[in-house]
């Protein structure tokens, strides 16, 4: 089995949303302000034993075509703005989450 992993959801400004995988949310979401010109604070994290589970709920919101992403430059945030996306796709991307039920 793979190491555990969390499946995050940032607030990268009042519209937008960020998604992804880490295994330290806190050191992820230090890195992800020191290059980006946004206040960016995590509004959920879900935690998982099996690393491959939020690698899944990832692939699937890749996968999911009515969710637009890269809504912000590369300029204002330099890694991690592919994963980003609008707030109105936070309830497709939890419902996502939602069929996995973390640990």
């Amino acid at each position: 089995p793979q190491n555990p992993a969390t499946f995050y959801i940032l607030k990268v400004t009042e519209d937008v949303i960020k998604f992804g995988i880490t295994n330290n949310i806190t050191r992820r979401l230090k890195e992800l302000n020191k290059v980006s010109v946004f206040d960016i604070q995590v509004m959920y994290s879900f935690d998982f034993k099996d690393g491959y589970i939020p690698q899944e709920i990832e692939n699937l919101v890749y996968k999911d075509t009515s969710i637009i992403r890269s809504v912000v430059s590369k300029a204002d945030m330099k890694s991690g703005y592919i994963e980003t996306t609008y707030l109105s796709n936070l309830s497709k991307i939890l419902s996502i989450v939602e069929k996995y039920k973390p640990d």
